[in-house]
């Protein structure tokens, strides 16, 4: 099972609080969570707990997702196939880093970014839109965002998978 995480704001760092203000939508993180690998979960960040870290990781569903209650999980339609072709282009990623100037232009909303880093929408996007047949948003890569994909899993009404504790 591949599951698609969104962050609340309410459990968010300062890059989250402004992406809040900024987008004006209650998600501002997204990972990819593979069950079938031991419950890792893939994205970017500039922190996962108190670490930080700035580049794309896997990290421990546990760590990286220490307050399920703010979190909203969707599963996604793929097969095993595809959840694992998946979970390799997601570790092909590993060790890219944060893009800090795309978040800074869609806060601006001007199209600057810089094409050899990622932010946490943008890994996920890119993955999934590599490994699946999902049928993604068009959207330019460097412009999706946490809203784009969790109004595109609401659209296609992709069942919510409840996760009470970690």
């Amino acid at each position: 099972m591949l599951l698609l995480a969104f962050k609340s704001y309410k459990d968010s760092g300062t890059i989250g609080q402004i992406i809040r203000l900024s987008e004006q939508y209650d998600y501002v993180h997204t990972e990819l969570v593979f069950c079938e690998h031991g419950w890792q979960s893939f994205s970017v960040s500039t922190h996962v707990g108190k670490k930080k870290t700035g580049v794309v990781m896997f990290n421990e569903f546990n760590e990286a997702i220490q307050r399920p209650e703010y979190w909203k999980f969707y599963v996604l339609p793929v097969s095993d196939f595809e959840a694992e072709k998946c979970y390799q282009e997601a570790q092909s990623m590993v060790g890219v880093k944060y893009n800090f100037k795309g978040i800074l232009g869609r806060l601006l909303g001007r199209s600057i970014t810089n094409p050899d880093r990622r932010f946490c929408s943008e890994v996920i996007f890119e993955t999934l839109a590599k490994s699946t047949s999902l049928q993604l948003p068009i959207v330019a890569q460097y412009r999706v965002t946490p809203e784009e994909l969790h109004r595109w899993v609401l659209e296609k009404k992709y069942e919510e998978y409840s996760i009470k504790s970690v």
